[in-house]
């Protein structure tokens, strides 16, 4: 869950381990974040990470899940 100080730096941006919001999401949408970012908040990871492992990361995102809003 998002610290007080990152929710006051970063109100817009949905925490990770909201099952409602992520349940909207497909894991095409993941992969065009992780690989191009969004926004100037979450930059692209696109030329860090292989295809595999962005596929890991949006893997393990979707294990974060613990709360319902």
């Amino acid at each position: 869950m998002p610290s007080d100080e990152n929710k006051e730096k970063y109100p817009k941006i949905k925490a990770l381990n909201d099952a409602v919001f992520l349940a909207k999401l497909s894991d095409d949408s993941l992969l065009t974040v992780l690989k191009k970012g969004k926004g100037k908040d979450m930059k692209a990871w696109g030329e860090k990470l292989n295809p595999a492992e962005m596929v890991a990361v949006a893997k393990y995102v979707r294990t974060l899940p613990t709360k319902k809003s």
